[in-house]
């Protein structure tokens, strides 16, 4: 589907349905994010404390299907932190 063929569509009343859905599609993702920071949090190698990270922190961290980048709050380590769940 090229963009001229998909013009058409633009130019009648029906072009609504794609900004619904993309807003949608970014509620549901921040809402999911939000519920998994929810129910994990983070063993530091160095210290051996568990804390969760602020939502920033959270997202942008490097990241395994394990482990997380961040720094710990008690001791300031930064490393791969080990998930657990709550």
């Amino acid at each position: 589907l090229s963009l001229h063929d998909a013009l058409p569509i633009l130019m009648t009343d029906v072009w609504w349905p794609l900004p619904v859905a993309v807003l949608l599609a970014i509620a549901l993702a921040v809402a999911a994010t939000k519920y998994y920071r929810s129910r994990v949090q983070y063993l530091c190698p160095a210290c051996h404390e568990t804390f969760q990270p602020g939502m920033r922190e959270f997202v942008f961290a490097a990241h395994t299907p394990k482990t997380r980048k961040l720094t710990c709050p008690h001791c300031g380590h930064r490393g791969h932190c080990m998930e657990l769940s709550i």
